[in-house]
């Protein structure tokens, strides 16, 4: 993985010139149609890794509308769970969850029965469960992957057992959640997948965390952001941070989890991941409330709350309530003659 990256970064210009020509010279050219889909399809793993999540719905709305003239329907099939996934990172979830079942209609339609098709569907339909709070459901959707993937594909094996993990930590079956992640983890290395194997160590991070294991879970965490900054993972990186700046405000050290917070909230912004920049927002107003400068927990509240109810995650209710009980301290306290302002 780590050479195409490089290869990618060495001809990234002539590669996004390439797509721009294809792209723009689709409609009327059969040629120009087929290199267009293939752009982005071709390096998938890469270019989730390097290109802005505005910049993949492009890539995928065209590769879309290029398999559709030329009738490849495995093609369309596929780019429409891109497409699913580019608006999932974008915070439109119900656009992610139209394209996913799209696609998976059509990957199970007689005239394709495309299993790898089918698969990818599978996965974003079990993240946008997971996105909206119903962890059962996404692991049926994962199962289903899982099963698919067993046939003839590892890598993707290995990202269905760590999904698996995560929607039984959301769960609280911790131990069960560590079995899929550790075999995720064999497989990952089997196949040379870093990227995933630095999401398994968070995941493992988080799990020895919930189990009181501290030291463990900051030596998963710290090999998660190693790999992802070996591989220029940003959008990993940062929700490594943000993880490692929970562990530290469970610790009640607030200076150094905001320190941390605000190193993730540069990279959530950098790679348009919005619904990471809005748990790193809320995440982080809580660290600044407790030390004393409530106006900036409110406004950074009030920021992570404005996304949620963009992107409908239902996390919104929980930074409500929050701003609602701060609201009502500050107004009881501010009733009272004579409060001092540092005890607010």
């Amino acid at each position: 993985m780590q050479r195409g990256l490089a290869q990618f970064d060495l001809e990234r210009p002539n590669i996004q010139a390439g797509q721009a020509w294809a792209a723009a010279h689709g409609e009327g050219d059969q040629l120009a149609a087929e290199l267009c889909s293939g752009y982005a399809l071709n390096g998938s793993q890469c270019l989730s890794l390097r290109l802005h999540p505005s910049e993949l719905f492009e890539w995928a709305t065209a590769a879309l509308a290029s398999a559709r003239r030329t009738a490849d329907r495995r093609a369309e099939a596929l780019h429409l769970s891109n497409l699913g996934t580019a608006c999932a990172a974008l915070g439109e979830s119900r656009q992610a969850n139209e394209h996913y079942h799209e696609a998976l209609t059509l990957a199970r339609s007689p005239d394709i029965r495309d299993r790898r098709a089918e698969g990818g569907a599978l996965c974003g339909l079990g993240h946008a469960c997971m996105n909206a709070g119903q962890p059962q459901q996404a692991i049926k959707y994962f199962e289903q992957w899982l099963a698919i993937a067993q046939e003839d594909d590892r890598r993707d094996e290995g990202t269905a057992l760590m999904n698996l993990g995560v929607a039984y930590l959301h769960l609280q079956g911790t131990s069960r959640a560590i079995e899929y992640f550790d075999q995720a983890l064999a497989v990952a290395r089997e196949t040379g997948n870093r990227r995933r194997e630095s999401d398994i160590f968070v995941n493992l991070g988080i799990a020895q965390w919930s189990l009181g294991n501290r030291p463990h879970a900051f030596q998963c965490f710290d090999q998660a952001v190693i790999i992802a900054r070996e591989i220029g993972d940003r959008a990993g990186e940062g929700g490594m941070l943000g993880n490692i700046g929970n562990t530290r405000a469970a610790l009640g050290d607030h200076t150094r989890a905001i320190e941390t917070y605000s190193q993730a909230l540069v990279a959530a912004q950098e790679c348009g991941d919005r619904r990471l920049e809005s748990g790193i927002l809320f995440n982080m107003s809580r660290s600044l409330d407790k030390q004393g400068d409530r106006a900036q927990a409110i406004a950074n509240a009030k920021s992570a709350l404005a996304i949620m109810e963009e992107i409908e995650d239902p996390n919104a209710a929980r930074v409500r309530q929050q701003l609602s009980a701060w609201g009502a301290h500050v107004r009881k306290r501010g009733a009272v003659p004579g409060a001092e302002a540092g005890q607010l």
